[in-house]
């Protein structure tokens, strides 16, 4: 569910776990002036996977231990812009269909990915 505070944040949490107990989730916020963070999250037999995707101050593009956080090129975003209202909708990511960690990971090895949200 979307929320909006009385600053003008909306703020949005979804999270799903499947028959394996695999968990996966959505959460962030964007603020009145435009700056935003999203986390995408996957939590299995494997570990706590995260990808966070920001446009805040001081962040930069990096990949520290098995996250990812990308830095948007933009310092803000307008609110009432395209991508503000996209943002307004959130969530913006659709739970990929789950099914058993080792099914996932025969999948994912053999198209070659690495990363848990490839």
């Amino acid at each position: 569910p979307l929320v909006t505070d009385e600053h003008g944040t909306r703020i949005y949490r979804l999270e799903i776990t499947d028959v394996d107990n695999v968990r996966m989730g959505t959460y962030g916020y964007m603020d009145a002036k435009g700056l935003y963070r999203q986390v995408h999250y996957l939590a299995d037999a494997t570990g706590f996977h995260v990808y966070v995707c920001t446009n805040e101050p001081g962040t930069e593009t990096s990949y520290p231990a098995d996250a990812v956080i990308h830095m948007h090129h933009w310092e803000k975003v307008d609110p009432d812009s395209t991508l503000g209202r996209l943002l307004a909708k959130l969530p913006l990511v659709t739970p990929a269909t789950t099914g058993s960690v080792e099914a996932r990971k025969r999948r994912k090895a053999a198209a070659g990915h690495t990363n848990t949200f490839s």
